[in-house]
């Protein structure tokens, strides 16, 4: 442990000890915070090129958040009753994002959704358009497409009628 580590430790602690806790707090509690600070700062205070480190608060910002899963997955592993448990918390723990098949079969029933709407006549794709997807009123729809509003109610049953009748034959 070099004396530059000290400083920097010394430093970030004097500056920055009161965000890192209150971050460390906000991910494993009040009762551990001290313990995950405790032992960023050892990490920090044993690596021998700290000298390299070219942000010193996200560095220590990094550690916690790393630690604060591990001391999430020892909890977890000494609290298990069994297998299936386990796997219902990594579940929570996945990325909400889609995955690659999700996304493509998203796609393609997009695709099927425009060539359905592409069966349409063009007044009630329009209508259907500017209702359902910008949000327009029927007044509003009816001043754009220059028809009374009982056309365009009348349009907007046809179009979902026809796209309901789609969704029902499996076409989409």
């Amino acid at each position: 442990m070099s004396s530059q580590n000290h400083r920097l430790v010394e430093q970030l602690i004097g500056l920055e000890h009161a965000d890192l806790r209150a971050y460390a707090t906000k991910r494993v509690g009040q009762q551990d915070a001290d313990d995950i600070l405790q032992d960023a700062y050892l990490h920090l205070l044993q690596r021998e090129e700290s000298a390299t480190i070219r942000e010193p608060r996200s560095f220590l910002f990094r550690i916690i958040a790393n630690l604060s899963i591990d001391a999430w997955r020892k909890s977890k592993h000494q609290h298990l009753d069994g297998v299936e448990t386990e796997a219902n918390d990594w579940e929570a723990l996945a990325c909400p994002m889609p995955g690659p098949e999700d996304i493509t079969d998203g796609m393609m029933r997009f695709d099927r959704f425009l060539n359905v709407l592409d069966e349409l006549p063009e007044l009630q794709r329009h209508a259907f358009i500017l209702n359902k997807i910008e949000g327009m009123s029927h007044v509003q729809i009816a001043e754009q497409l220059g028809v009374c509003t009982k056309s365009v109610c009348r349009y907007l049953i046809q179009a979902m009628t026809h796209i309901a009748d789609r969704q029902d034959s499996g076409e989409l």
